[in-house]
C-alpha cells in the first residue's frame, strides 16, 4: 500500500504544475477544461525532466530527488503566479473547472467524450502494462537506455564517454536525454521516499512506466487530433485504433522501454498541436507545439520524420495559401515558433553532449524546418508589405533558392536528404543485412501485426481513392476538367500503379533517385497528393488537417513497408489513416447529399453518422480479438534462467576488470545485468569490430582470435545456444570480411580478398557460406529405396534441401555410429563414390579426438539433429564448420587458449570460457 500511495504521490509532484500551466497558457483557448488537464499532465511529465537538464548543461547541476523537488516547487510557483495574474483562482473558477454544483448526468452529458476517452486510455495502459512488467523482460536496446538511466541516477549524471564498449575506443553515452531525466527523476524519488538503496531491477521496472503510460496519452492525442475536423465519434474510433492497434501494443509494451516510444509520442504531440495551432491561428498552442518539438529532439532521434513532415507541410501549405491570397501573419508565427524549438533542442543537445558550437544552430537534421519556414515570411513581405505582385515574388523567391542550392552548401544537403529518404529504409552495410529489423515486411506478418482490416496497400489505395472523389466532389460544379482529370489520374495510379511505377523509375534512374518509387505507395501519395491540392484550391473552407494527414500517411507508411525495425510506424500511419477514412467518408456522403438533395442535412448526418459508427465499431471488434494473443505474446516474453544465472556469475567473477567477447546481440546484458565490460553491443557503432568477431568465430585460425582478444582488452569468451540460428549472419559477415572494408578501422585479420564478393546480394548466396553452414537433419517418413539397401532403413532429410536434395538412408547406429548413405542418381549408379556412404556418430559435443571424415550429430530435438561436420561432396566442396572457434568452444567446449570456467546449470545454454593462452591484459 505504501508503494501505491508513493507512486500516486510522484504522479501528483509531476502532474499539478503541468495542469496548472495548461490553464495558464490555454486560457481563453477553446478546447474543454478536461482536454486543457489531459494536456497540462502530458507536459507536466516533461517539464520538470527538461528543466533538470536545462540546470546541468548551464550549471552541471547533477540530478538527485532535491533537485526534482525543487523544480516542481518552481513550476508550480511560476503557475501559481500566473494564475493569479490572470484572476483564474477563485471560487467561482475552481467550480466551474471541476463541475462542482452540477448534477452528475449534467456533467456526465456534457463531458460524456472525456469519460469514454479515459476509458480507452485505461485500456491502452493495462493492455501494455499488465504481461510485459518485468525486470527481465527479452530485450536488448531497453536494457542499454535503462543502463544510461542508471549512470544518471547513481552519478546524477551520463559521461560522455567510457570503456563499457569497443575497447580500443570509447563507447560514446550521451544519447538524446529528456526520456532519460524523466524516468531517472521518476526513480529517484521513489527510492529516497522509501529510503531503499539502488536496485537495477527496480530502475528497470520504474522505466517500464512510461511506454504504456505515453501509449495512453497517445489516444488522447489522436481523439483531439480528429475531433475538430470530423465528430467527436470519429475522434473516439481514432483513439480506439490507436489503443487497439497489435503493433502498437506490441512496441509500446512496458518491456519496450527504448527511446523509440518516446519519439512515437513525441511525434503525435508535434502532428496534433501544430495542427490545432494552425487551424485555430493560436499563438499560445504553438507554444506547446514548440514546446513539443524541442522535446522530441531532446527526446530521441525519431524527431527527424516528424520534422521532415511539418517541414513539407509548411512548404505546401505556405504555397496553397499564398496563390489562394490567404497567407497571413499568424501562420508565419506560428512556423517560427515551430522552428524556434527545433533550434533551441538542437542547441541544447549539443551542448549537452558537447559538439563544437558550429552545429548549436547550423544541424543538419532540423534544417528542413528552418528552412521550410522563410519562404513564407518572404512571400508575406513581398506582397503584402511590398505590394509585389505575386508572379514576380513567387519568380524571385524560385531564383534565390536556386541560387543558394547551387552556390551554398544547401543544395547538395537537399539533394542528398531526398535521395537518403528515397533508400533509407534499406540496409546500407553488411551488418545491416543480417539484422532482423533491416529487413523489409511482408504480406505474412499483416494480420498479426496491424489486424486484417489494416492491410497497408488496399488501406492506402483506398485513401488516395477517397480523396480524389472529395476533390472531384469538391471542383466538378467550378471546373468539370479538373475535376475529371483528377479522378481519371487517382484511379490510374492506383489500378495501373505497377505499370506506372515502372516507367517513372527509369526516368527517376537518370537522376540517382529511383529508390524514391520502389514501392506503389509513393504512387498512392502522388494520387493523394495532387487531389489534396485540387480539393484545397476548390473548396470554400480551408480544410488544413487533409494537407497534414496525407504528408503524415504515406511518406511514413513507405519507409514502414520497407525496413521491420519502422512497422511501429506504419502502425501508426495506418491507425489514423482508418480514422481519416471513415471522417473523409462520412464528409463525402454528406457534400454528396447536398448536391443532390437526397433529404434534409439533418437526416444525411445522421444516416452518415450512424454508417460510419457501424463499420467503425467492426473494425474496433475486430482489433479487439488481437489484444488478448498480444498479450499472452508479450508475457512469453521473458530472458532465460540460463542467462539470469550467467548474469549473476558474471558480476562475480568478471565485473568491471575484465571485458567479454561475444556477439553483439548480448553485449547491453553483459553491461548491465552482468555488470562487466564488453567487446560488442547492439549499439554496432564501430560495425568493422562485429566482422572481425565474426572472422574469429567461424574461419579465423587460432592466431585471429588471439589477437582479437589482446587487441580489444577481451579476457573472457561467451558463447551461447542462440548462435546456432544465427550462424547463418555470422558466417555472411566473416565471408565479406576483408582487410580494407572500411576507411575508418582496417582489419588486420580478415584476408585480402573476401570470401562473398558482394555483400549486397545478401546472406546464402554463395559457396563460401556453404562451407561454413551447419547441417539440420530431420527424420523423414520416406522409405530408404532398395535399390540403395535391400535392408529396411530408416531415412533423413538435410537442411541443405535443394532440388538435389540430400535424403538419407541411416544404418542403425552401433555404439553410436552408423551410416549415412545419400540418395542420388549418381549414388545409385555408384555407391562407392566417398560421399555417397558417410560415417556418423551421434555426440553430445565433447569428443577427445576428432575425425574429419566422419558427421558427427548432435541431438537438439525430437528427431532432430544437428550435423556439426557436414558432407559437401555432392556439391564439391568440404565442410570447414569444425574448424570455427565456435563450434570447438560450444560443442567441444576444447580450444587451445581457452579454459571454460562456466556453463549454466539450467541447459547449458551459456557457455564462457576464459582466455589464458598469452595472457590477456586486464582491463582498466
Amino acid at each position: 500500500m505504501i508503494e501505491f500511495l508513493v507512486v500516486l504521490l510522484i504522479g501528483l509532484i509531476f502532474c499539478i504544475p503541468g495542469v496548472m500551466l495548461a490553464f495558464v497558457l490555454l486560457k481563453g483557448v477553446e478546447l474543454a477544461n478536461w482536454e486543457k488537464g489531459l494536456l497540462g499532465i502530458i507536459f507536466g511529465f516533461l517539464l520538470n525532466p527538461a528543466l533538470s537538464l536545462l540546470e546541468f548543461v548551464a550549471f552541471g547541476a547533477l540530478l538527485n530527488s532535491q533537485l526534482v523537488l525543487l523544480n516542481a516547487g518552481i513550476l508550480f510557483s511560476l503557475a501559481l503566479g500566473a494564475l493569479i495574474y490572470q484572476k483564474q483562482v477563485s471560487e467561482a473558477t475552481l467550480r466551474a473547472v471541476l463541475s462542482l454544483g452540477e448534477k452528475p448526468e449534467e456533467t456526465l452529458g456534457r463531458n460524456w467524450p472525456a469519460f469514454v476517452v479515459l476509458l480507452i486510455m485505461v485500456f491502452a495502459f493495462f493492455a501494455r502494462f499488465a504481461t510485459s512488467w518485468s525486470p527481465y523482460f527479452f530485450e536488448f536496446d531497453p536494457i542499454y537506455y535503462t543502463h544510461v538511466t542508471g549512470y544518471l541516477v547513481k552519478q546524477g549524471y551520463v559521461p560522455l564517454y567510457d570503456d563499457d564498449a569497443y575497447y580500443p575506443v570509447k563507447k560514446f553515452h550521451r544519447v538524446p536525454p529528456l526520456m532519460h531525466y524523466m524516468t531517472g527523476s521518476w526513480y529517484v524519488l521513489y527510492k529516497d521516499f522509501l529510503g531503499q538503496s539502488y536496485s537495477k531491477e527496480m530502475l528497470l521496472l520504474t522505466a517500464q512506466v512510461y511506454p504504456p503510460l505515453l501509449a495512453a496519452l497517445m489516444c488522447f492525442l489522436a481523439y483531439i487530433f480528429l475531433r475538430d475536423e470530423y465528430d467527436k465519434w470519429i475522434a473516439i474510433l481514432g483513439a480506439a485504433f490507436f489503443a487497439l492497434m497489435p503493433q502498437l501494443i506490441q512496441k509500446m509494451a512496458a518491456g519496450v522501454a527504448e527511446q523509440q516510444p518516446f519519439g512515437i509520442f513525441t511525434a503525435l504531440a508535434i502532428f496534433v498541436l501544430y495542427a490545432l495551432a494552425y487551424g485555430k491561428k493560436s499563438f499560445r498552442i504553438a507554444l506547446l507545439a514548440g514546446l513539443a518539438v524541442f522535446a522530441a529532439v531532446l527526446g530521441s532521434a525519431q524527431f527527424v520524420w516528424p520534422l521532415l513532415v511539418v517541414s513539407a507541410y509548411i512548404m505546401l501549405q505556405t504555397l496553397l495559401d499564398f496563390f489562394r491570397n490567404s497567407l497571413d501573419s499568424k501562420a508565419i508565427v506560428i512556423n517560427a515558433i515551430v522552428a524556434a524549438g527545433a533550434l533551441l533542442g538542437n542547441a541544447v543537445l549539443a551542448l549537452y553532449q558537447a559538439n563544437p558550437p558550429a552545429v548549436y544552430f547550423w544541424p543538419g537534421s532540423i534544417l528542413f524546418i528552418v528552412v521550410a519556414t522563410v519562404p513564407g515570411l518572404i512571400l508575406y513581405l513581398s506582397t503584402f508589405k511590398l505590394k509585389i505582385s505575386k508572379g514576380i515574388a513567387f519568380g524571385g523567391l524560385l531564383g534565390i533558392m536556386l541560387v543558394l542550392a547551387v552556390v551554398t552548401p544547401l543544395g547538395e544537403r537537399f539533394y542528398g536528404y531526398i535521395n537518403y529518404g528515397s533508400v533509407y529504409a534499406k540496409p546500407q552495410s553488411p551488418l545491416m543485412m543480417t539484422v532482423q529489423e533491416e529487413n523489409p515486411t511482408y504480406e505474412g506478418m499483416f494480420a498479426s501485426s496491424f489486424g486484417e482490416l489494416f492491410n497497408p496497400k488496399p488501406l492506402l489505395a483506398i485513401l488516395a481513392v477517397i480523396v480524389a472523389v472529395s476533390a472531384f466532389a469538391v471542383s466538378f460544379t467550378k471546373n468539370k476538367v479538373v475535376s475529371v482529370a483528377v479522378i481519371v489520374f487517382a484511379l490510374v495510379l492506383t489500378a495501373l500503379n505497377r505499370y506506372v511505377a515502372e516507367a517513372i523509375s527509369l526516368v527517376f534512374s537518370w537522376f540517382n533517385l529511383s529508390g524514391i518509387m520502389s514501392l506503389d505507395i509513393m504512387l498512392y501519395f502522388l494520387a493523394a497528393t495532387v487531389s489534396v491540392v485540387v480539393y484545397f484550391h476548390y473548396s470554400e473552407k480551408r480544410e488544413y488537417l487533409l494537407v497534414l494527414f496525407i504528408l503524415i500517411i504515406f511518406p511514413i507508411a513507405y519507409v514502414g513497408l520497407n525496413k521491420l525495425k519502422y512497422m511501429v510506424h506504419l502502425s501508426f500511419a495506418l491507425s489514423l489513416a482508418a480514422a481519416f477514412i471513415l471522417g473523409e467518408t462520412m464528409k463525402l456522403l454528406i457534400r454528396l447529399n447536398n448536391s443532390f438533395k437526397i433529404t434534409s442535412e439533418r437526416s444525411a448526418k445522421l444516416v452518415s453518422l450512424s454508417f460510419i459508427l457501424l463499420i467503425g465499431f467492426i473494425v474496433v471488434g475486430a482489433q479487439a480479438t488481437k489484444v488478448l494473443p498480444m498479450m499472452e505474446g508479450l508475457k512469453g516474453t521473458r530472458i532465460t534462467s540460463d542467462w539470469i544465472d550467467a548474469f549473476g556469475w558474471m558480476q562475480k567473477n568478471i565485473g568491471k576488470n575484465g571485458r567479454v567477447l561475444s556477439w553483439w546481440d548480448y553485449g547491453h546484458w553483459t553491461t548491465f545485468f552482468g555488470e562487466s565490460h564488453t567487446v560488442l553491443d547492439p549499439g554496432n557503432f564501430y560495425w568493422e569490430y562485429d566482422l572481425e568477431t565474426a572472422h574469429a568465430f567461424v574461419d579465423g585460425t587460432l592466431g585471429d582470435l588471439y589477437f582479437t582478444m589482446k587487441n580489444h582488452n577481451a579476457t573472457h569468451v561467451l558463447v551461447d545456444s542462440e548462435l546456432v540460428p544465427k550462424w547463418g549472419a555470422l558466417t555472411y559477415l566473416a565471408g565479406v570480411c576483408y582487410k580494407n572494408i572500411s576507411a575508418r578501422i582496417s582489419e588486420p585479420t580478415c584476408p585480402e580478398k573476401p570470401g562473398i564478393e558482394d555483400w549486397r546480394k545478401g546472406a546464402g548466396a554463395s559457396d563460401y557460406e556453404r562451407e561454413h553452414y551447419f547441417e539440420y537433419m530431420y527424420v523423414s517418413q520416406q522409405e530408404c529405396p532398395k535399390r540403395i539397401s535391400p535392408v529396411r532403413l530408416s531415412t533423413m532429410v538435410s537442411s541443405f534441401w535443394r532440388q538435389d536434395m540430400p535424403l538419407y538412408c541411416v544404418t542403425q547406429p552401433q555404439n553410436q555410429a552408423g551410416e549415412l548413405l545419400l540418395i542420388s542418381q549418381e549414388c545409385v549408379e555408384d555407391m562407392s563414390k566417398p560421399y555417397c556412404k558417410w560415417p556418423y556418430k551421434i555426440t553430445s559435443g565433447k569428443e577427445k579426438e576428432i575425425d574429419y571424415n566422419m558427421s558427427y550429430l548432435v541431438p537438439i530435438g525430437t528427431g532432430a539433429f544437428l550435423n556439426l561436420n557436414p558432407q559437401l561432396g555432392f556439391i564439391g566442396k568440404k565442410s570447414k564448420l569444425l574448424d570455427s572457434a565456435f563450434a570447438r568452444l560450444y560443442f567441444l567446449e576444447d580450444l587451445p587458449g581457452f579454459e571454460l570456467v562456466y556453463r549454466s546449470p539450467q541447459n547449458g545454454q551459456v557457455k564462457i570460457f576464459k582466455y589464458v593462452g598469452n595472457a590477456a591484459k586486464q582491463s582498466s
